[in-house]
C-alpha cells in the first residue's frame, strides 16, 4: 500500500510509442489517493481510495472511500501491459485501465508518485504477483507430468531441462536387506577357462625355451 498516489485525467493516446506524462498537466492532479493491492490467485486488484479528511490521511476504513479500481487478470508467462502500462518519459508514472462494473465502458487514468521509491515499490509488488502465478503454473505442470509429456511430444530426442530433472529424480540405490543372487555356474565356468588359459600359456613358454636351447657343440671344450 502507498499513502500518496496522484491521479490524473489523461488525453487519448496520440502515438504508437506510448503515453507521455508531460502531457498530463502534472501540476494539477485530479485527486490524491491511497493505493492498495489485493491478490487472490490470478486476480490482482489495484484499488484507489479517496481520503475523506485530506488533511489527516488516516488509512483507516472510516477515512477512506472507494474512488476506482483496476482489476488485473494475470496469465502465466504473459504481460499485464493491457491493464497497467508505464509511460515512456518517466519512471514515476503509469497508466491504468478502469472498467465500469455496471457497463462495458473502459476509462484510462494516469497515476504517479512524488518519489521514485514509491513507483519502484508498486512495480516490485506487481512483479511478485506475476512470479507467484508463474510458480503456481509450473508447480501444477510438474505435478501432472505435463512438462514431460510436452517435451517428449515436441522433441523426443532431446528432453528439455525441466523434463530431465523429473526423469533423473528416481531413486536407483540398492535398498537395505535386498538379496543379490549371482549364478555359481558362471563363476565355475569362468574359473575353468582361466585355468585352461594359464596351462596353455605355461606349455607355450616351455616349448619356446626348448626350441631356443643352445646346441651342445657351441659350448666348446674345457681345458684342464
Amino acid at each position: 500500500s502507498l499513502q500518496e498516489c496522484f491521479v490524473f485525467k489523461i488525453p487519448p493516446l496520440r502515438a504508437a510509442a506510448g503515453y507521455r506524462a508531460e502531457e498530463w498537466d502534472l501540476e494539477n492532479p485530479l485527486t490524491t489517493c491511497f493505493l492498495r493491492l489485493h491478490q487472490a490467485e490470478t486476480i490482482v486488484r489495484l484499488v484507489l481510495y479517496n481520503y475523506k479528511d485530506i488533511t489527516n490521511r488516516n488509512t483507516s476504513d472510516e477515512n477512506l472511500s472507494l474512488f476506482a479500481e483496476c482489476i488485473i487478470e494475470i496469465k502465466p508467462n504473459e504481460s499485464i501491459e493491457s491493464y497497467i502500462d508505464e509511460v515512456v518519459d518517466s519512471s514515476r508514472y503509469f497508466v491504468i485501465k478502469i472498467k465500469d462494473p455496471k457497463s462495458t465502458r473502459v476509462l484510462r487514468l494516469g497515476i504517479g508518485f512524488r518519489e521514485r521509491e514509491s513507483a519502484f515499490d508498486l512495480r516490485s509488488s506487481l512483479n511478485e504477483c506475476i512470479r507467484y502465478v508463474n510458480r503456481m503454473d509450473l508447480a501444477n505442470k510438474l505435478s501432472s507430468g505435463e512438462i514431460v509429456k510436452e517435451s517428449i511430444n515436441n522433441n523426443p530426442d532431446n528432453i528439455t531441462k525441466d523434463a530431465s530433472l523429473l526423469l533423473t529424480s528416481r531413486d536407483l540405490s540398492i535398498k537395505v536387506g535386498t538379496k543379490i543372487t549371482i549364478p555359481s555356474n558362471g563363476l565355475k565356468s569362468r574359473k575353468k577357462d582361466l585355468n585352461s588359459e594359464d596351462n596353455d600359456k605355461s606349455n607355450n613358454t616351455i616349448q619356446n625355451l626348448t626350441e631356443t636351447s643352445i646346441p651342445e657343440d657351441e659350448w666348446g671344450d674345457f681345458v684342464s
